[in-house]
């Protein structure tokens, strides 16, 4: 990936940014690329008391602990929700947070909307146990999504919201069951060895279901982009179905990767 733009030009009509942003630093490679470049550039503005803090933002919780191990970034924009519960490698970046005194600042606390809907339907899962949920957790602070008006009244409920409404523990309990059908991109369709592929034709499940997901809106430039960047298409798919063996959400795979050739691969 290229650098990014330099923002001084932008730094200079506004005069100061708390937080300079380096964002979507996913894997090892981009951290120690443009990453680093990033941060060195972003420390020369922090001197010139242009950038107050430096800050990144990541989905991929073993980069995201590189990067915060590294000393060089202040605040860490990562999602985090009731998904990841008993998540070990999170539970890592959390304690490498606190050790660095870096501010985590919780992303997605509704996994993109999947806790709260599925197949146009509420699950039973309210937005005050999901904000709840991630307020327990070691963040400095959360930012939830809105689109409208209504979404910002019903997440700011939550201020209000009594000790009962705000109890998670039967939402993690049932999300098997309250999210059936929803690809979590969980990998709980990789088979039980460290050294194998997601699937005997090497397609990397989730991530093209996420691909899925987001043309949902419409097929953009940069969606486009991000499956014609997979090594192995959806097309590859032989319909083996011990991905869908091995789901704990029931996820039709099969189905979706048909959907998939349809969509980028311009076959039905």
């Amino acid at each position: 990936r290229r650098l990014p733009t330099p923002i001084l030009p932008l730094l200079r009509r506004v005069g100061h940014a708390e937080v300079g942003m380096i964002a979507v630093i996913d894997t090892a490679e981009q951290w120690e690329d443009w990453g680093r470049k990033s941060a060195d550039e972003l420390a020369r503005y922090k001197e010139e008391g242009r950038v107050g803090h430096i800050g990144m933002s990541g989905h991929y919780a073993s980069t995201a602990t590189k990067a915060v191990e590294s000393s060089v970034v202040d605040v860490l924009m990562f999602p985090v929700n009731m998904l990841k519960h008993d998540d070990e490698e999170l539970r890592a970046l959390y304690e490498a947070c606190a050790k660095a005194n870096v501010g985590l600042v919780a992303m997605k606390p509704y996994y993109g909307g999947k806790l709260l809907q599925v197949g146009g339907k509420p699950t039973p899962i309210t937005p005050t146990q999901c904000l709840a949920y991630v307020l327990s957790q070691p963040v400095s602070t959360v930012v939830p999504g809105v689109k409208n008006a209504e979404e910002l009244r019903t997440t700011l409920r939550y201020l209000e919201a009594t000790e009962e409404e705000r109890a998670y523990d039967s939402a993690i309990a049932n999300l098997t069951s309250h999210l059936e059908g929803v690809c979590t991109q969980c990998n709980h369709c990789l088979p039980q060895c460290n050294h194998c592929l997601p699937c005997p034709e090497n397609i990397e499940i989730g991530q093209v279901l996420m691909v899925l997901d987001l043309a949902q809106g419409g097929v953009t430039d940069e969606v486009r982009g991000w499956y014609d960047s997979f090594e192995v298409k959806a097309s590859a798919c032989t319909e083996c179905g011990v991905c869908m063996e091995r789901c704990a959400f029931k996820v039709d795979v099969i189905t979706k990767m048909k959907q998939v050739v349809a969509l980028f691969e311009g076959a039905a």
